[in-house]
Protein backbone atom coordinates (compact mmCIF):
# COMPACT_ATOMS: atom_id res chain seq x y z
CA UNK A 1 0.00 0.00 0.00
CA UNK A 2 1.41 3.78 -0.67
CA UNK A 3 0.93 6.33 1.31
CA UNK A 4 1.02 10.17 1.71
CA UNK A 5 2.23 12.06 4.88
CA UNK A 6 0.63 15.12 5.44
CA UNK A 7 4.78 15.99 6.37
CA UNK A 8 4.80 16.41 3.01
CA UNK A 9 2.40 18.74 1.87
CA UNK A 10 1.90 20.40 5.20
CA UNK A 11 2.84 23.93 6.64
CA UNK A 12 -0.14 25.11 5.03
CA UNK A 13 -3.94 24.85 6.54
CA UNK A 14 -5.28 21.68 7.18
CA UNK A 15 -7.54 21.79 4.42
CA UNK A 16 -5.30 23.08 1.69
CA UNK A 17 -3.52 20.27 2.58
CA UNK A 18 -6.29 17.57 2.41
CA UNK A 19 -7.09 19.47 -1.58
CA UNK A 20 -4.06 18.37 -2.31
CA UNK A 21 -4.07 14.66 -0.94
CA UNK A 22 -7.41 14.50 -2.72
CA UNK A 23 -6.03 15.55 -5.83
CA UNK A 24 -2.56 14.03 -5.41
CA UNK A 25 -4.53 10.39 -4.78
CA UNK A 26 -5.12 9.09 -8.14
CA UNK A 27 -1.83 10.68 -10.03
CA UNK A 28 0.10 8.54 -6.94
CA UNK A 29 -1.69 5.89 -6.74
CA UNK A 30 -2.34 6.54 -2.89
CA UNK A 31 -4.44 3.74 -0.72
CA UNK A 32 -4.02 6.09 2.68
CA UNK A 33 -3.34 9.70 4.33
CA UNK A 34 -0.47 9.75 7.23
CA UNK A 35 -1.45 12.63 10.06
CA UNK A 36 1.80 13.59 11.10
CA UNK A 37 4.28 17.13 11.44
CA UNK A 38 3.63 19.84 8.76
CA UNK A 39 0.02 20.14 9.78
CA UNK A 40 -2.68 21.00 12.38
CA UNK A 41 -4.23 17.42 12.37
CA UNK A 42 -7.03 18.38 14.48
CA UNK A 43 -8.82 14.89 16.07
CA UNK A 44 -12.62 16.47 14.40
CA UNK A 45 -11.45 17.34 11.01
CA UNK A 46 -13.52 15.16 8.43
CA UNK A 47 -10.69 13.79 7.24
CA UNK A 48 -11.06 11.92 3.56
CA UNK A 49 -12.68 8.64 3.35
CA UNK A 50 -9.56 6.80 2.92
CA UNK A 51 -7.13 4.83 5.77
CA UNK A 52 -4.97 6.77 8.18
CA UNK A 53 -2.10 6.28 9.53
CA UNK A 54 -1.00 8.11 12.71
CA UNK A 55 2.29 9.64 13.74
CA UNK A 56 3.05 10.56 17.31
CA UNK A 57 2.77 13.56 18.62
CA UNK A 58 0.76 15.43 15.87
CA UNK A 59 -3.19 15.21 16.66
CA UNK A 60 -4.46 18.43 17.82
CA UNK A 61 -7.92 19.92 19.36
CA UNK A 62 -8.82 22.88 19.27
CA UNK A 63 -4.99 23.79 18.68
CA UNK A 64 -3.93 22.05 21.51
CA UNK A 65 -1.68 19.76 20.42
CA UNK A 66 -1.55 16.20 22.05
CA UNK A 67 2.00 14.54 23.06
CA UNK A 68 2.19 11.30 23.05
CA UNK A 69 4.61 9.66 25.27
CA UNK A 70 5.24 6.48 25.84
CA UNK A 71 6.14 6.34 29.41
CA UNK A 72 2.50 7.74 30.46
CA UNK A 73 -0.12 5.93 29.31
CA UNK A 74 -2.76 8.91 30.15
CA UNK A 75 -1.15 10.69 26.98
CA UNK A 76 -2.71 7.75 24.71
CA UNK A 77 -5.93 8.70 25.12
CA UNK A 78 -6.53 10.94 22.46
CA UNK A 79 -5.10 8.48 19.74
CA UNK A 80 -7.23 5.41 20.62
CA UNK A 81 -10.70 7.90 20.44
CA UNK A 82 -8.94 8.55 17.01
CA UNK A 83 -8.68 4.69 16.23
CA UNK A 84 -12.00 3.96 17.46
CA UNK A 85 -13.65 6.35 15.29
CA UNK A 86 -11.35 5.91 11.77
CA UNK A 87 -9.66 3.49 10.23
CA UNK A 88 -6.43 3.25 11.51
CA UNK A 89 -4.07 0.95 9.70
CA UNK A 90 -1.06 1.61 12.07
CA UNK A 91 0.39 3.46 14.73
CA UNK A 92 4.33 5.43 14.22
CA UNK A 93 6.44 6.08 17.18
CA UNK A 94 9.89 8.11 17.06
CA UNK A 95 11.74 5.75 19.32
CA UNK A 96 12.56 7.70 22.76
CA UNK A 97 15.72 8.67 24.37
CA UNK A 98 17.74 6.41 25.83
CA UNK A 99 17.78 7.92 29.34
CA UNK A 100 13.89 7.50 29.47
CA UNK A 101 14.27 3.80 29.60
CA UNK A 102 15.96 0.95 29.15
CA UNK A 103 15.69 -1.51 26.03
CA UNK A 104 13.80 -3.97 27.62
CA UNK A 105 11.54 -1.44 28.77
CA UNK A 106 10.92 0.22 25.98
CA UNK A 107 9.76 -3.24 24.51
CA UNK A 108 7.12 -3.76 27.44
CA UNK A 109 5.80 -0.40 26.86
CA UNK A 110 5.49 -0.87 22.84
CA UNK A 111 3.31 -4.02 23.06
CA UNK A 112 1.24 -2.15 26.39
CA UNK A 113 0.60 1.09 23.41
CA UNK A 114 0.03 -1.67 20.42
CA UNK A 115 -2.60 -3.56 23.00
CA UNK A 116 -3.96 -0.23 24.13
CA UNK A 117 -4.40 1.12 20.46
CA UNK A 118 -5.52 -2.14 19.25
CA UNK A 119 -3.64 -1.27 15.41
CA UNK A 120 -0.01 -2.09 14.65
CA UNK A 121 2.46 -0.01 16.26
CA UNK A 122 5.69 0.86 14.31
CA UNK A 123 8.78 2.05 15.71
CA UNK A 124 10.84 4.70 13.55
CA UNK A 125 14.69 4.19 13.70
CA UNK A 126 15.95 7.27 14.23
CA UNK A 127 19.30 9.45 13.60
CA UNK A 128 20.28 11.19 17.23
CA UNK A 129 22.42 8.42 18.83
CA UNK A 130 20.93 9.86 22.36
CA UNK A 131 17.68 7.77 21.15
CA UNK A 132 17.02 4.03 20.66
CA UNK A 133 17.23 2.70 17.68
CA UNK A 134 19.76 4.86 15.90
CA UNK A 135 22.66 2.00 14.73
CA UNK A 136 22.77 -1.45 13.67
CA UNK A 137 23.79 -2.83 17.06
CA UNK A 138 21.47 -0.69 18.82
CA UNK A 139 18.06 -1.77 17.23
CA UNK A 140 15.49 -3.17 18.96
CA UNK A 141 13.30 -6.39 18.97
CA UNK A 142 10.23 -4.89 17.61
CA UNK A 143 8.44 -4.02 13.89
CA UNK A 144 10.14 -1.23 12.16
CA UNK A 145 9.64 1.98 10.74
CA UNK A 146 12.42 2.51 7.90
CA UNK A 147 12.93 6.09 7.60
CA UNK A 148 15.35 6.07 3.92
CA UNK A 149 16.55 9.88 4.76
CA UNK A 150 17.09 8.34 8.53
CA UNK A 151 19.35 5.58 7.17
CA UNK A 152 21.22 8.01 4.58
CA UNK A 153 22.17 10.06 7.42
CA UNK A 154 24.05 7.33 9.07
CA UNK A 155 25.63 6.65 5.93
CA UNK A 156 26.50 10.49 5.38
CA UNK A 157 24.84 10.54 1.67
CA UNK A 158 26.98 7.49 0.63
CA UNK A 159 24.44 5.68 -1.44
CA UNK A 160 26.10 2.48 -1.08
CA UNK A 161 26.36 2.60 2.53
CA UNK A 162 22.34 3.86 2.80
CA UNK A 163 21.40 0.92 0.45
CA UNK A 164 23.70 -1.51 2.68
CA UNK A 165 21.77 -0.31 5.98
CA UNK A 166 18.15 -0.57 4.40
CA UNK A 167 19.57 -4.54 2.95
CA UNK A 168 19.79 -5.31 7.24
CA UNK A 169 17.01 -4.10 8.27
CA UNK A 170 13.99 -4.92 5.60
CA UNK A 171 13.15 -7.64 6.72
CA UNK A 172 12.40 -6.49 10.07
CA UNK A 173 10.50 -3.61 8.57
CA UNK A 174 7.05 -3.89 7.75
CA UNK A 175 6.76 -0.07 6.49
CA UNK A 176 9.19 2.17 4.46
CA UNK A 177 8.78 6.64 4.99
CA UNK A 178 10.19 8.09 1.78
CA UNK A 179 12.14 11.15 1.21
CA UNK A 180 15.26 12.57 0.49
CA UNK A 181 17.90 14.64 2.02
CA UNK A 182 21.83 15.63 2.00
CA UNK A 183 23.01 12.68 4.12
CA UNK A 184 23.53 15.59 6.53
CA UNK A 185 19.97 17.48 7.94
CA UNK A 186 16.53 15.67 7.69
CA UNK A 187 15.58 18.61 5.42
CA UNK A 188 12.71 16.16 3.44
CA UNK A 189 13.98 17.46 0.02
CA UNK A 190 12.02 16.35 -3.63
CA UNK A 191 12.80 12.79 -4.25
CA UNK A 192 15.02 13.09 -7.61
CA UNK A 193 14.03 11.12 -10.65
CA UNK A 194 16.95 9.11 -10.11
CA UNK A 195 16.91 7.94 -6.66
CA UNK A 196 17.82 4.58 -6.55
CA UNK A 197 14.49 3.70 -3.97
CA UNK A 198 12.53 4.58 -6.99
CA UNK A 199 13.42 0.95 -8.61
CA UNK A 200 12.85 -0.40 -5.38
CA UNK A 201 9.83 -3.07 -5.32
CA UNK A 202 7.93 -3.30 -1.74
CA UNK A 203 5.53 -6.07 -2.35
CA UNK A 204 3.60 -6.01 1.40
CA UNK A 205 5.09 -3.23 3.00
CA UNK A 206 3.41 0.21 3.91
CA UNK A 207 5.08 2.86 1.97
CA UNK A 208 4.75 6.52 3.15
CA UNK A 209 5.91 9.19 1.00
CA UNK A 210 6.81 11.88 3.09
CA UNK A 211 8.30 14.02 0.82
CA UNK A 212 7.08 14.52 -2.60
CA UNK A 213 8.60 13.19 -5.93
CA UNK A 214 10.17 16.11 -7.77
CA UNK A 215 7.42 15.98 -10.88
CA UNK A 216 5.27 16.85 -8.39
CA UNK A 217 7.12 19.74 -7.06
CA UNK A 218 4.45 22.47 -6.97
CA UNK A 219 2.66 20.42 -4.18
CA UNK A 220 5.34 20.02 -1.73
CA UNK A 221 5.49 21.60 1.42
CA UNK A 222 4.66 25.60 1.53
CA UNK A 223 7.21 26.25 4.09
CA UNK A 224 10.20 25.38 1.03
CA UNK A 225 11.36 27.63 -2.07
CA UNK A 226 10.08 25.74 -4.99
CA UNK A 227 13.06 27.22 -6.56
CA UNK A 228 15.76 26.13 -4.14
CA UNK A 229 14.74 22.62 -4.12
CA UNK A 230 14.01 22.30 -8.04
CA UNK A 231 17.38 23.25 -8.71
CA UNK A 232 19.06 20.76 -6.72
CA UNK A 233 17.42 17.75 -8.43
Amino acid sequence: MIGLSTTAIGHRPLADAMTIFQHLKPLMNLDYLELAVGTQNDTSYQYPDVPLVLHDSFLFSNGRRHHLYLEDPESWLPYRSLVQSHLVLEFHLHAPAKDLMTSDELIIQLHRLQDYLQVPVRLEVMVNPHQHATSLDDMPDFPLVLDISHINIWAKGDTQLTQAYYAALIDRSPTIHLSHNDGYNDHHDLIPSGHWTRNLTFNDKLVTYESLPVEYAKYQRRDFSRKKYTKQV
